[in-house]
């Protein structure tokens, strides 16, 4: 994706980086961006050869990241391991279909509340990502897990300086540029070590984009709370 070629590199490390590879999220500058990497993997520029040369297998740990990065970008697709993970909506409900679902399961949801379901289009998309392994996983998260990753999730787009204030993941002028990436990218930019476990579980039940951080603010975060026998029966309310 050329677009992102200019962000710093040091945000794409993870998952899969090891070793002094993956100590390149800090010890790194934010101006080596991922056309840095790529000008120097294709032997256009070798202003870093010596710094990279330094990492065991870094042209091989950066093709790797870089490629498994781009393939999130990419992923529209909400229903993406049908035979691992249990979704709690169908593929093909619409707004109005998992509007009148919660509605539901929580009989005192607001209406303005639902409305950000038909407003925000990353939040429908996060909320047809949902499965029951998140909710299994998640129920036990304290309010302010929730709190922490909607915090990093709005400065994400200040530190690859695509606004220069921070931007709540709820607002609709959240650049799509910040919110399709990796979960990963939190973690490679936060510095607390909870975070970066707790974005390993996201990526295995489902939550793999930063949009998804959109189910954790203070309007969606209840859905981790309900019931898991209410959330077996969703697919039938309608």
């Amino acid at each position: 994706n050329k677009s992102i070629l200019n962000f710093p590199f040091r945000y794409f490390v993870r998952p899969l980086g090891k070793g002094e590879f993956r100590n390149l999220e800090t010890s790194i500058d934010r101006s080596i961006s991922i056309k840095v990497v790529t000008d120097y993997i294709n032997n256009y520029d070798n202003t870093f050869r010596d710094k990279f040369e330094k990492i065991s297998n870094f042209k091989a740990q950066a093709i790797a990241s870089i490629f498994f990065h781009n393939q999130i970008f990419f992923q529209n697709e909400t229903h993406i391991e049908t035979d691992s993970l249990s979704y709690i909506f169908k593929r093909d409900d619409t707004q109005f279909d998992v509007i009148e679902k919660l509605k539901k399961l929580k009989k005192n949801i607001n209406n303005t509340t639902l409305n950000r379901i038909q407003n925000d289009i990353k939040l429908f998309k996060s909320l047809k990502c949902l499965t029951l392994d998140a909710i299994s996983n998640l129920s036990v998260w304290q309010k302010t897990s929730f709190e922490k990753f909607v915090f990093e999730a709005s400065n994400f787009p200040r530190k690859l300086s695509l606004s220069k204030e921070r931007i709540n993941i709820d607002n609709t002028d959240y650049p799509k540029k910040a919110s399709d990436h990796s979960i990963f990218c939190i973690s490679a930019s936060s510095n607390d070590r909870g975070i970066s476990e707790k974005c390993i579980i996201l990526h295995k039940v489902g939550l793999r984009k930063i949009e998804n951080i959109s189910l954790f603010t203070s309007d969606f975060s209840f859905i981790f709370k309900i019931q898991k026998n209410k959330l077996l029966r969703i697919s039938e309310i309608i």
